[in-house]
C-alpha cells in the first residue's frame, strides 16, 4: 500500500467545514454546525471502498497512525491550526500566551475523543469496514514519518510485563478483580486514552507558553499555530503510546486494559462524555 499519498486528500474537509467566523461584540468566534470529523470519516469510507481488497493484518503502527490522522490530525480543530485563525491583537502581545488558546484546546480534546470513540463503536461492531477505514486513512491522510515504531509482538510483549506488574502490585487488594475486569463506555475509554496519550505531551508546552512569542508568528493572513516540526513531534510522542493502548483493547481479556481506562480516568473527571464538537472564542478584551 503507498502510505500518506499527498496527491490524493480528497478526503480531507475544507477548513470552512470546520466552522465559519463571527464577530459578538469584540470577540471572535468559530462553531461548526457538525463535528468536521464525521464528513472526513464518511469520505474515507467512500475512498476505502475502491480499495483493492488485502488480506494483511492491520498493524498497530498502521492503526494507530490511521486513528491520530483522522480523529486528531484532522478531525479536529488542530487542523485549523495548521492553517491559521484570527487571533486579536490583545493576545498576540501577551507574552504569557500560549501558542494554544484554552478554547482550542478544550475543542480538539473534545473532537479527538469523540471520534475515537465512534472510530471504535465501528471497529466494534463492523470490524471489516472499520479496516477498511484504517487503510483509507494511511493512503490518503498524510502524516510525518514516526520513528522506530516497534512491531506487534515486542508492544504486545511489553503490554504483558506491565499486566504482571499491575497483578503484582494490586494483589491482595479485594477490589482488584473488579478494578482489571471492568467494561467502561467507549467515550470513557476515549477520554482516557487521549489523556493518556496526548494531553500530557508535547501538545501542552504549546498550550502553556514559554516558546516562540506569537508576536513573531507570521499571519497568512491568520496565525497559523502548528508547524510540521510541532506536528512531528506530538505524533511521534501520541502514536508510540497509542499503540500500547490498541494492544491492550485488542486483548480485553487480558486483565490490565481496564486498570489503563481507570488509570487514565483520573487525570480528566470532568472531560465531556456527549459533546463532539465546541465553539471557539477569541476574546479581544481580557
Amino acid at each position: 500500500m503507498s502510505k500518506n499519498t499527498f496527491a490524493t486528500t480528497t478526503a480531507i474537509p475544507p477548513i470552512s467545514a470546520f466552522g465559519e467566523w463571527r464577530m459578538a461584540g469584540e470577540d471572535i468566534w468559530n462553531e461548526a454546525t457538525t463535528a468536521p470529523w464525521r464528513g472526513l470519516f464518511e469520505n474515507l469510507d467512500d475512498l476505502a471502498a475502491d480499495l483493492p481488497e488485502s488480506e494483511t493484518p492491520l498493524s498497530l503502527a498502521d492503526e494507530a497512525l490511521a486513528i491520530f490522522a483522522a480523529c486528531w490530525r484532522y478531525g479536529s480543530y488542530a487542523h485549523v491550526l495548521t492553517h491559521g485563525a484570527p487571533l486579536p491583537e490583545a493576545i498576540r502581545r501577551d507574552p504569557e500566551a500560549g501558542r494554544i488558546t484554552d478554547w482550542e484546546m478544550r475543542r480538539i480534546q473534545i473532537e479527538f475523543t469523540a471520534a475515537l470513540a465512534t472510530w471504535w463503536e465501528l471497529e466494534d461492531t463492523e470490524p471489516e469496514k472499520a479496516r477498511r477505514r484504517a487503510r483509507a486513512a494511511r493512503e490518503f491522510l498524510p502524516m510525518p514519518q514516526c520513528s522506530m515504531l516497534l512491531p506487534d509482538e515486542v508492544i504486545l510483549k511489553h503490554f504483558s510485563g506491565v499486566v504482571r506488574e499491575l497483578q503484582e502490585e494490586l494483589a491482595g487488594d479485594p477490589g482488584a478483580e473488579k478494578l482489571l475486569t471492568r467494561e467502561f463506555p467507549l467515550r470513557l475509554q476515549a477520554n482516557a486514552t487521549v489523556a493518556k496519550i496526548y494531553r500530557s505531551g508535547p501538545i501542552e508546552s504549546l498550550h502553556a507558553g514559554g516558546g516562540q512569542s506569537l508576536n513573531a508568528l507570521p499571519d497568512w493572513p491568520h496565525v497559523r499555530r502548528l508547524y510540521a516540526p510541532d506536528l512531528k513531534r506530538i505524533a511521534n510522542w501520541s502514536v508510540h503510546r497509542l499503540m500500547t493502548h490498541l494492544a491492550a483493547r485488542r486483548n480485553w481479556r487480558l486483565a490490565g486494559y481496564s486498570f489503563l481506562v481507570a488509570h487514565g480516568l483520573r487525570e480528566c473527571p470532568e472531560w465531556s462524555v456527549e459533546l463532539e464538537t465546541a465553539p471557539v472564542c477569541y476574546r479581544t478584551i481580557s
